[in-house]
């Protein structure tokens, strides 16, 4: 397994709880790059968010891209997150306690979300980790399903 995108899918928080390091400032780090690539990216980093875009639009999204990135501070969850890494796309995520729960060790690369140079290390780790981060990946999301999440729920509504 390996990364096949050139491009990042980037979840941008949801104003205004959410923050995320400046895109640009982040991609000006991310070295070596050549110019299509930072220029995809930045596209990428524009344009994910929006509301628009049906599920099937953002899996195809997903499919096409090297990793998720979301650079969240505060997070009720993440399910993107999950959803990527059950497609096997690789994930770059912030260094926040919500993520460290939804992730199992080794499945992420966690950054601070303050610093787009930590952002910008996470990513040059991207290549030499990245089948560890699938095959990771893989493994945590399978511990999260519809089926479980409504049987948890029900358990405590029954009590």
């Amino acid at each position: 397994m390996s990364i096949t995108g050139t491009q990042l899918a980037f979840v941008p928080p949801a104003p205004p709880t959410n923050g995320t390091p400046t895109s640009n400032a982040a991609a000006e780090r991310i070295e070596p790059m050549t110019g299509t690539l930072r220029r995809k990216m930045l596209d990428y980093l524009r344009t994910c968010g929006d509301a628009g875009a049906t599920d099937e639009e953002i899996t195809e999204l997903m499919k096409r891209s090297a990793a998720l990135v979301t650079a969240s501070t505060h997070e009720g969850f993440g399910l993107p997150i999950i959803e990527a890494q059950s497609i096997g796309l690789p994930v770059i995520i912030s260094d926040i306690p919500i993520f460290h729960e939804v992730c199992n060790e080794g499945s992420a690369l966690f950054f601070d979300p303050h610093t787009p140079e930590a952002f910008a290390e996470a990513v040059r780790k991207l290549p030499a980790n990245a089948t560890k981060l699938i095959a990771a990946g893989h493994k945590n999301a399978a511990r999260f399903s519809w089926q479980r999440s409504a049987e948890q729920l029900f358990k405590v509504i029954q009590e």
